[in-house]
């Protein structure tokens, strides 16, 4: 589990990274999200975490599905509601 979790850190710091590189704002910022919860309150154990995981994971999916790259109203609405989410999920 804790070279999984390493890989998932990796990927996601990455995919931030890179979608900084290339202009896509959006994506950046909710990689950059999902990495500081791998990094901080992350645990295995919890199925609310796994959910919230999957959920980043499918919204960065539509954002480069759909090709977002800066701020826009739905996709500042989709950050805001993700940092609730995490809000929610970390206690």
């Amino acid at each position: 589990d804790l070279k999984m979790l390493a890989v998932m850190r990796d990927t996601t710091l990455s995919i931030k990274s890179r979608a900084g590189t290339f202009g896509y704002a959006i994506p950046s910022q909710i990689a950059r999200m999902l990495y500081l919860f791998l990094c901080s309150d992350f645990s295995w154990t919890k199925a609310i975490h796994m959910a919230a995981v999957r959920q980043f994971i499918e919204s960065l999916k539509v954002i480069f599905a759909t090709d977002v790259k800066g701020a826009s109203g739905i996709a500042n609405e989709l950050v805001k509601e993700l940092d609730e989410l995490l809000r929610r999920t970390a206690r």
